[in-house]
């Protein structure tokens, strides 16, 4: 019986100890990987084609699943004209630039998380599958994001307005 009181102390001594409280400390040097890494499933649609300068505009949903749980993703995405760009692989020829894209993610609780496209960011497409790999900067949150910064990648790919992907943010 006295051995079994001492391993149960010694074990809640090593969990009082070794564990971190709190997120914060977490990311402080326990926490190792992105704050944030999900998978999306959703769709896009382009809502506005300009047909002065070829841009176009396209809004996405998508339901994000991973850590640190469920959110809806929303997203205003602005490309440029698609041509032919030697940035893509054969099988997508054509190329345009994301002149600018925003979006936010809303957790279950309620808490948000915003972010936007870097500069030069592209997709590549055949006219039928786009695919893209962006980068961008994390520009704020609320409750459990409150005043969040960072940096997020994502790959994307979209079939006929069905939109897969992999997010991942590190928080500063």
């Amino acid at each position: 019986m006295k051995t079994g009181i001492i391993i149960a102390m010694a074990a809640l001594g090593l969990a009082i100890f070794a564990v971190p409280d709190t997120p914060a400390e977490a990311r402080g040097g326990w926490h190792h990987g992105p704050d944030v890494n999900q998978r999306f499933s959703g769709s896009t649609f382009v809502v506005d084609a300009d047909a002065v300068t070829g841009n176009q505009t396209s809004l996405l949903n998508a339901l994000c699943k991973g850590q640190p749980g469920t959110a809806q993703l929303a997203s205003l995405i602005e490309f440029g004209p698609a041509g032919p760009d030697d940035r893509c692989p054969s099988e997508l020829p054509f190329g345009a630039e994301i002149i600018s894209q925003t979006w936010v993610q809303t957790y279950n609780d309620g808490s948000l998380l915003t972010g936007t496209t870097d500069s030069g960011s592209f997709l590549c497409s055949d006219g039928i599958v786009f695919a893209a790999e962006v980068s961008g900067t994390i520009t704020g949150g609320t409750r459990r994001f409150k005043n969040a910064s960072g940096t997020w990648k994502a790959d994307a790919r979209t079939e006929n307005s069905g939109l897969t992907g992999h997010i991942k943010v590190d928080l500063n």
